[in-house]
């Protein structure tokens, strides 16, 4: 997992959506459109809050966006990987926020 405590949530889910490709109707509907300040709180006091349940952002204003939070104690994590994205767009994503890419550790098979 990739610790992601301490970042700007809002930075962070803003480039997330920035990120993320219009769906059906997502695309006339929001077109060229940054994410919403409104809903970018919502989901950063979801992401903040002490309730030890993770967050997927699943789809925001017609994009596809994907991001799973987990939390850990006051810890935030992502994974290695950004469903429905590539790795580069997870490197911009991790870039953005000031956040090295890691590879993911190799399974040990022994």
């Amino acid at each position: 997992m990739i610790d992601i405590t301490g970042i700007n949530m809002n930075d962070f889910l803003k480039k997330v959506y920035e990120l993320s490709v219009p769906v059906g109707l997502g695309e006339f509907l929001w077109p060229r459109c940054s994410l919403h300040p409104d809903v970018a709180n919502h989901f950063t006091n979801k992401i903040l809050a002490d309730d030890g349940q993770h967050v997927e952002t699943g789809y925001l204003m017609g994009r596809a966006c994907h991001m799973t939070i987990v939390k850990q104690g006051t810890r935030r994590f992502i994974g290695y990987e950004w469903r429905e994205h590539t790795k580069q767009q997870f490197e911009e994503l991790l870039n953005a926020v000031g956040i090295s890419p890691t590879p993911a550790p190799e399974a040990n098979n022994g």
